[in-house]
């Protein structure tokens, strides 16, 4: 089995920490704007960085089972306990599943359809690494020609998301993660000074609140200098995760288990909506941080050493 990359780990720990403040409306202002300018793009971006080529089916197949299943064992779950407690309707309940939208955006297709939540990322990255796919095979394996369309494809997902329809099983939202998607499979052979200055625009952008990123409800202030922020913000987290290696912080364990982050995060974040606590409270915060980092570092390492 292939080592693990020790900076990517934490990078993608840094990130799942700050994807869970994003959902806590006690943090505004440049804070949010922080977290909004790079934290989903970033998962998009380092998931690129390991693409390799690889069959369309094999891409199916091995997303199916590593995103699909949890998407749908934890879609089911929330909706379960929604219908149990709320006595929600069993048709939306069935439209929740089926679109898997993290947000409460107006379709055409249901103007009833209300957010699922967090999990949304699974089925929008499921579909992300499938078109990739697709594309890599169509521009006979030219990494640049299928960036260039990767860009195409994901500003007119955003586009018809935004302005017309949302497609069922977050469809245009992984399309729309295509333009990250790309850039992290050649950010390996960017130039230092392109990371750096890329960091830097990041930086001075959000000071200044220019630049907002939130992929699941397609909006963007300016897509194509919000993609350039959101690049230099993940940049900068993984330069700063660089300085950690070395250090035996919990964030390389969290990065290592995003998913199931991110599904414990699920449960808890829709358990507070049910019984009235709210996402502007202390007490959300600290349930909604605490309980995901416990259970991973402290049950689970316990159960992984002793198994």
């Amino acid at each position: 089995m292939a080592s693990r990359d020790l900076q990517i780990d934490i990078t993608k720990g840094i990130a799942i920490v700050l994807m869970i403040i994003g959902h806590c409306s006690l943090f505004g202002g440049t804070i949010r704007y922080l977290i909004f300018s790079f934290h989903m793009p970033l998962f998009f971006i380092y998931s690129g960085y390991f693409f390799r080529d690889k069959s369309i089916v094999e891409v199916a197949k091995t997303g199916f089972d590593r995103l699909v299943k949890p998407y749908f064992i934890f879609a089911i779950l929330t909706e379960v306990l929604y219908r149990l407690f709320w006595r929600k309707n069993v048709l939306s309940c069935l439209i929740d599943i089926l679109f898997a939208h993290g947000g409460p955006k107006h379709t055409l297709l249901f103007p009833t359809e209300t957010s699922l939540g967090p999990i949304w990322f699974l089925m929008a990255l499921f579909w992300c690494r499938f078109f990739y796919a697709i594309i890599y095979k169509v521009s006979k394996s030219n990494i640049n020609l299928s960036v260039i369309i990767a860009f195409v494809i994901s500003y007119f997902a955003i586009c018809v998301g935004k302005y017309w329809l949302n497609l069922p099983l977050g469809i245009l939202t992984g399309a729309s993660g295509l333009a990250f998607y790309g850039v992290g499979s050649i950010i390996r052979n960017m130039s230092s000074k392109y990371v750096y200055v890329t960091a830097v625009i990041w930086l001075f952008a959000v000071l200044f609140h220019k630049t907002y990123v939130d992929m699941v409800n397609f909006d963007y202030l300016f897509y194509p200098f919000d993609i350039v922020c959101a690049i230099g913000g993940s940049l900068f987290v993984f330069i700063v995760s660089g300085f950690l290696a070395t250090k035996k912080l919990v964030f390389a364990t969290l990065g290592k288990n995003t998913l199931e982050i991110l599904c414990i995060h699920q449960i808890v974040f829709h358990v507070c909506n049910i019984f009235g606590c709210s996402s502007h409270s202390l007490f959300f915060f600290l349930l909604n941080i605490f309980i995901p980092i416990f259970l991973i570092t402290i049950v689970l390492s316990k159960w992984t050493n002793r198994s």
